[in-house]
């Protein structure tokens, strides 16, 4: 059976064939727009540079890294039971999916599956055959049989803050370690004032630990009232243009998430 997949024209399946690890490989790419169908005005260097800027920004580096994982997935069964998977056939696609779900994937890992495959088509310039009923009717079946409804989770309350705060050495006001004199112990001191600020204006934010991490000291601005801090990487921000959050003074010093982020940033500089 001959194999359809081009490696040299799809990045994911030239990756495989590098040895490239399955977790940094990425979901095939074609032109963004075909050299030989060029409107006037734009260059082949333009398209070039339209492609680059699709492939490295299209999507999140985890969105993209989780996709080629299952996009080499897919490459590997089509070969395997000598199917076509670029383009690939309605009825091959959800007979793809059901054996993942019957080896026990999970409702969202077959759908992020069937995402893969359907980006992989349209960076390849094919027609997408996620989106016809063979596969979205086997989709929405498994959903049916197999899916449970997330458990979502309790936020923690002002008081469980306080609690976490008040076990976090060191509390405002306490000496300094001299670094000179005790190196792991004046480590030890900012971790604690960091923890207390990452606990506090997480709390006050309503942030993402992986929000939280993508804050730097640039993102914050001193307003009346308090503070406004720039989170950049949200995943409620489709666009990436960033959302800015308030964070009030608090009503005790030692919660105050305010004071908090500023005792970390006096202390990280």
């Amino acid at each position: 059976m001959t194999d359809t997949v081009t490696p040299d024209s799809i990045e994911a399946v030239a990756s495989e064939a590098a040895g490239v690890p399955e977790e940094t490989a990425s979901v095939p790419t074609g032109p963004i727009v075909e050299p030989g169908a060029l409107p006037a005005g734009v260059t082949p260097e333009d398209a070039e540079d339209l492609s680059d800027l699709w492939k490295r920004h299209g999507m999140a580096d985890s969105t993209r890294k989780a996709y080629g994982v299952q996009w080499r997935g897919f490459v590997r069964w089509c070969r395997d039971n000598g199917a076509t998977a670029i383009p690939a056939a309605p009825a091959a696609v959800a007979k793809y999916l059901k054996a993942r779900a019957d080896e026990g994937a999970s409702v969202s890992t077959v759908n992020q599956a069937r995402c893969a495959i359907g980006k992989a088509h349209e960076h390849a310039g094919e027609e997408d055959p996620t989106g016809r009923r063979a596969v979205t009717k086997t989709v929405k079946a498994l959903r049916r049989r197999d899916g449970t409804r997330p458990e979502k989770k309790r936020a923690a309350t002002l008081d469980e803050v306080r609690d976490m705060v008040q076990a976090t050495p060191p509390a405002p006001g306490e000496p300094v370690p001299d670094p000179c004199a005790d190196r792991a112990k004046y480590a030890a001191h900012l971790r604690g004032i960091r923890n207390r600020a990452v606990l506090l204006v997480g709390f006050a934010t309503a942030c993402r630990r992986s929000e939280i991490a993508s804050m730097e000291a640039g993102h914050v601005t001193e307003v009346d009232g308090g503070l406004e801090v720039l989170i950049p990487e949200s995943k409620s921000d489709q666009t990436g243009e960033g959302i800015t959050k308030g964070v009030p003074y608090g009503s005790d010093p030692d919660t105050c998430p305010v004071r908090a982020l500023r005792r970390w940033m006096d202390a990280a500089t």
